[in-house]
């Protein structure tokens, strides 16, 4: 992985259905789809720049739908963990593209921001597709666990005292 990333704060913990995102290097966003999520009609004008809308135009028609999920989910993952949500339009920043290694490239308005963003596409099975974003100049690496793996590994034996 780039950046020689080695010890616990280079991970991130992902849990499903809830998504909780854990890390050590800094604030943290999740964005999970359901495949075909991104197959509506108005998705492209409220959520891709013009340049990312002419990439659309240009893929098949059939790769139409997974790409602009994939733009989205950049996109929610940025601003999530940014803590923007929706007070900035996802067409407002610009990240690469669905065949790309995922990263920000730039925000449309109101300047370039100054922090670290690194992005992380979460393959998620047939089913669902996903990205998460870190505030940080390191790449995180991301690792799905099940819930009962979670509790499992949370579960600390109560101490008691007497006396």
């Amino acid at each position: 992985m780039a950046g020689g990333l080695s010890g616990p704060s280079a991970c991130l913990g992902v849990a499903l259905p809830n998504v909780p995102a854990v890390t050590a290097l800094g604030p943290v966003g999740v964005d999970l789809a359901p495949v075909g999520a991104g197959d509506f009609d108005g998705l492209a004008d409220v959520a891709l720049t013009p340049r990312e809308r002419l990439a659309l135009r240009r893929l098949p028609s059939e790769q139409r739908s997974s790409a602009a999920l994939t733009w989205w989910a950049c996109k929610e993952a940025v601003l999530k963990a940014t803590g923007d949500g929706m007070f900035v339009a996802p067409a407002d920043i610009e990240v690469s593209g669905p065949a790309e290694e995922p990263r920000l490239i730039a925000w449309s308005t109101g300047g370039e921001r100054k922090v670290p963003t690194r992005l992380v596409d979460l393959q998620l099975g047939p089913d669902y597709m996903g990205c998460v974003g870190v505030l940080s100049h390191r790449t995180p690496l991301a690792r799905l666990i099940e819930g009962d793996e979670l509790l499992a590994a949370a579960a600390v034996p109560l101490r008691t005292t007497t006396g």
